[in-house]
């Protein structure tokens, strides 16, 4: 939010510093008559400067703190297989309800290829059907040819989601934020409930 707030305060800056230059263009005491292309170019250049900079600051912080945010997740994530044994824990069990809350959170901060990481990271440390993956934020996340049976993910944002050759066997989507395009592209749907309540009988 506050990238955006300043993106949109320097293109407003911006504005209004052309603006106030072409119409001082017309008053003798500006000293902006009779200047060539050449002059108004280096100004405007003089002028970008700190927009150019304002911008790159903000994009490089933003990059930070999403990297930032992708290693303190799988950091915590690693300290809870193997100190509270969260592979082995049981339902509703405060380890589960600590990792679900971290993964949410996580997920609404990154951008999609560091969504495909955190995937990855459960996938491969199999906690896709231990940790409750409803309501999580995997817009724009690489899930080809992942394995996704036993995850829940009702009411998930799968939206421009790569769906190709995933397996999604049994798996409730119900209000799930994914289109029928995406869907089709998966290997198999196999007693799948749909997001319109209809129970998939496609397989691969």
């Amino acid at each position: 939010m506050r990238h955006r707030v300043l993106s949109k305060g320097i293109a407003i800056a911006l504005v209004v510093s052309i603006v106030a230059i072409m119409a001082g263009y017309h008053l003798n005491w500006t000293g902006f008559q009779g200047r060539t292309l050449w002059d108004w170019l280096n100004l405007l250049g003089v002028l970008a400067i700190p927009v150019v900079v304002g911008v790159g600051t903000a994009w490089l912080s933003t990059e930070q703190a999403r990297e930032a945010a992708l290693h303190g997740y799988l950091d915590k994530m690693a300290e809870l297989l193997l100190n509270e044994n969260l592979r082995e824990s049981k339902t509703n069990t405060e380890v589960r309800a600590v990792a679900r809350t971290r993964t949410w959170t996580v997920l609404r901060l990154l951008d999609p290829g560091r969504r495909s990481i955190l995937f990855m990271f459960l996938a491969e440390s199999e906690l896709i059907s231990i940790i409750d993956l409803s309501k999580a934020n995997f817009s724009g996340a690489d899930l080809s040819e992942a394995d996704l049976r036993g995850a829940d993910l009702r009411a998930a944002n799968l939206s421009n989601a790569d769906l190709r050759g995933a397996n999604l066997d049994g798996l409730n989507l119900l209000a799930t934020n994914v289109t029928t395009a995406q869907l089709l592209q998966a290997k198999s749907l196999e007693g799948t409930i749909m997001p319109n309540k209809s129970r998939s009988s496609c397989k691969s």
